[in-house]
């Protein structure tokens, strides 16, 4: 079996050398830093306003940053079970982070992930 076409000479191509592009610089310039974000706060309750448990409302503060005044604005905006934060979703996070004064990140590496393993070991432990 032969095969002619690789037999035959090849013709030489004269082959540029590679140049590469020229860039400009300005066109990369590293971007303005942004603003830190300024971190958010809980927003003020009114003077007289006492801590009051809804009924049949779980204790939050199991979760470490989540002290009294937190729980309190927590049941003010209708979060009363371990359950519900366990729960959440990042629409979530970012609707109790405006209400609250939380960072949305705090909530989402920490307060779901604490909530569930309290479920967790509650029902264990039965």
């Amino acid at each position: 079996f032969e095969t002619p076409a690789f037999d035959a000479p090849v013709p030489s191509v004269a082959v540029p050398a590679f140049q590469p592009p020229a860039f400009e610089t300005a066109a990369f310039a590293a971007p303005a830093p942004a603003e830190a974000p300024t971190p958010a706060t809980a927003p003020p309750l009114p003077a007289n306003a006492a801590l009051v448990v809804p009924p049949g409302a779980d204790d939050l503060t199991i979760i470490m940053t989540i002290d009294a005044d937190v729980q309190n604005a927590l049941y003010l905006a209708g979060v009363t079970s371990l359950d519900e934060i366990a729960r959440w979703s990042r629409a979530d996070a970012r609707r109790i982070a405006a209400d609250v004064g939380i960072s949305e990140e705090t909530i989402m590496n920490q307060w779901i992930f604490e909530a569930q393993a309290a479920l967790f070991q509650s029902h264990t432990s039965r």
